[in-house]
């Protein structure tokens, strides 16, 4: 699967697939995103014009995707000064299992 999914969901926490080629950044003490820059580039498979690119590696970040999928039913996914509720990171090419809190407690 190309596109993360929602794999678990129980009182506090969402458990997520993060496939390769997705992004996870998160920031400690409560550092954002916000004020970053990022360069659209086009996805060759899809033609979608969504993520950045990186010594020209597609990339799209997790962040955005919890934001839009989750945020519209979670507070805390929708709020980048919480790093949009996601409790640890992966790398770009990892797929694999990211925790994502579901409340702000």
């Amino acid at each position: 699967a190309n596109e993360p999914a929602v794999l678990l969901k129980s009182t506090g926490l969402a458990v997520l697939y993060k496939p390769p080629g997705w992004t996870v950044s998160v920031l400690a003490g409560g550092d954002s995103l916000e004020g970053t820059t990022r360069t659209p580039v086009e996805e060759p498979a899809t033609g979608h014009a969504e993520g950045t690119q990186s010594a020209g590696v597609w990339a799209r970040p997790l962040q955005e995707w919890v934001s839009k999928y989750l945020g519209p039913f979670y507070p805390i996914s929708a709020d980048s000064r919480a790093a949009n509720g996601l409790v640890h990171r992966l790398d770009r090419d990892t797929s694999g299992v990211v925790v994502c809190a579901t409340t702000f407690r």
